[in-house]
């Protein structure tokens, strides 16, 4: 029996399109579904739509990169979702590739990863853009993307619930005597960094506390930038808030620094809590109040969601949120002191 790759050929298209047409989706026009459906009559080609539990089958985990910035920066967090979905296809008896898509291939990797015909792809989308969506139209397999809730699309997702996890960090610092708390926030925006900052303005709304504009902070999100952003903006800053959320571990570990370095002492100043529990939480000085996020849960419910997606047909769209879990140790502290005043308040 011929292959897609060459049925694309005899019929002058790429095997996207082919692909496209096996299993009925949209994007390709009248005239070349006929022309493709007519080689593949002429081929004999059938494409097996029913699976068997006992069947072994292969699934691909694409790594997709847009800038790096976290995909590389936060490599911890990405290799322990990893870990899960390994994990996941090892229980499941189900070979697993591992393929690595950046922005500048797109098209070309997914029009190849099509032509491989794959049972079922997990999609990294911690980079994954709301202006590149579509593109995941285009990918023949089921599909299911992780660290990306896909708001908005027609795509299964497993991602950490980030809005309920800042309201409790929000929450905690309330209970511990903090009116004045800041955001430091990325500079490079992504679904779960903007999740973050609904999450942030919703529990200081809910606590009843205000929000200052001036002491949202934005840097860039690597260790070594964001703290030579934060030291900036310590030594020209005379009022600080009494406590800051940073939309993850390594700017809130870039914060310790800078404030240490101008000489403000961490928590009996300023309290900071970060979010990922990366190994980097548990060696910081001081070590950092954090929310753990489940990462190789994610990546085996990721896999567990796919397998239903491939042997039972389940064309329901979830979105499964995974919940964080708050880890106290030493940014964090009491607030003492009078509340510094504070200015450009919205509510």
């Amino acid at each position: 029996m011929m292959t897609i790759r060459e049925i694309a050929e005899l019929a002058g298209v790429s095997p996207a399109t082919v692909s496209l047409v096996l299993n009925d989706k949209d994007g390709v026009s009248v005239e070349t579904r006929q022309r493709v459906r007519a080689f593949l009559e002429e081929s004999g080609y059938h494409q097996k739509r029913s699976y068997n539990r006992t069947d072994r089958k292969n699934i691909r985990f694409i790594k997709y990169k847009d800038k790096g910035l976290l995909v590389e920066h936060n490599g911890e967090f990405i290799t322990r979702v990893i870990d899960g979905i390994e994990d996941g296809a090892r229980s499941a008896g189900i070979n697993l590739k591992i393929t690595n898509v950046t922005s500048d291939n797109l098209e070309q990797m997914f029009e190849e990863i099509n032509a491989e015909q794959d049972d079922g792809i997990i999609f990294l989308g911690t980079e994954y853009r709301a202006e590149d969506f579509d593109f995941l139209k285009k990918l023949t397999a089921p599909v299911v993307v992780v660290d990306n809730e896909m708001r908005n699309q027609s795509f299964d997702a497993v991602v950490m619930n980030n809005e309920n996890a800042v309201f409790s960090a929000v929450s905690y610092l309330k209970s511990l005597g903090h009116t004045r708390i800041g955001h430091i926030r990325s500079e490079y925006v992504t679904d779960n960094f903007h999740a973050r900052e609904v999450g942030f303005l919703r529990a200081m709304q809910e606590e009843n506390l205000p929000v200052n504009s001036a002491d949202t902070y934005y840097v860039q999100p690597d260790l070594d930038t964001s703290y030579e952003m934060l030291l900036k903006y310590a030594e020209d800053r005379r009022d600080f808030p009494t406590a800051f959320f940073a939309d993850n571990d390594i700017l809130a570990v870039g914060a310790l620094r800078a404030f240490r370095q101008a000489g403000k002492r961490v928590p009996d100043d300023i309290s900071v809590i970060g979010m990922d529990d990366l190994m980097l939480a548990s060696i910081s000085e001081p070590l950092l109040t954090t929310l753990k996020i489940h990462k190789k849960t994610m990546g085996k419910m990721a896999v567990s969601r796919l397998m239903d997606k491939i042997f039972e047909g389940d064309q329901t769209i979830l979105k499964i949120l995974v919940d964080a879990e708050l880890v106290v140790r030493d940014s964090t502290g009491p607030h003492v002191g009078k509340s510094t005043e504070q200015s450009d308040v919205k509510l």
